[in-house]
């Protein structure tokens, strides 16, 4: 069976410091990366690789195969700030 190998790297950020992100690609539990921290893991070779930071989370990945063997992905959090209007 061929592999891949997927490089994470977690942006260190000060919004959600404290919380692990389980990380699924396939999935397939590859492990768990901290803030700041990285994860390097090898999955089978597929024509689509959808990653998602827990099964049952909205943050979620889609990389299309193009031939590499080795893929980086850095994750980062974001948050939209909503300005509401004054009266």
């Amino acid at each position: 069976m061929r592999e891949v190998r997927f490089h994470i790297h977690r942006k260190s950020t000060f919004a959600g410091a404290l919380l692990p992100y389980r990380m699924h690609i396939n999935g397939q539990y590859i492990g768990t990366i901290r803030n700041g921290k990285s994860l390097d893991a090898n999955v089978p070779k597929a024509g689509v690789y959808y990653i998602e930071d827990d099964i049952l989370s909205s943050r979620n990945a889609v990389i299309y195969d193009n031939g590499l063997s080795e893929y980086s992905v850095v994750i980062t959090v974001s948050y939209t700030h909503l300005t509401l209007p004054t009266t």
